[in-house]
């Protein structure tokens, strides 16, 4: 199990990092918080539950983003990639 949540935590960090280079590539500050918050608790990651709450937070904030603002095709996908890290939970 441990492993695993080992495997969903290195799938996290590395979307939202491209996502954050993507973003920050194309001059926004869309998301931006949320993705480097996200990532610097990830390096804190004490308890599986702690990994739970990081994701459902960024899951949060990429549905009002998706609902408020804009992704490009290449940012979607990252995102749709985070949304999958879930369903295997």
């Amino acid at each position: 199990m441990f492993y695993i949540i080992m495997i969903q935590i290195k799938e996290l960090e590395y979307n939202l990092e491209k996502l954050e280079k993507l973003t920050t590539s194309r001059d926004s500050i869309q998301g931006l918080k949320i993705y480097k918050d996200a990532l610097t608790k990830l390096k804190q990651i004490k308890r599986i539950d702690d990994f739970h709450e990081i994701l459902n937070q960024v899951l949060k904030a990429l549905s009002g983003i998706e609902a408020h603002g804009f992704f490009t095709d290449e940012e979607y996908a990252y995102v749709t990639k985070i949304r999958k890290i879930k369903r295997r939970d």
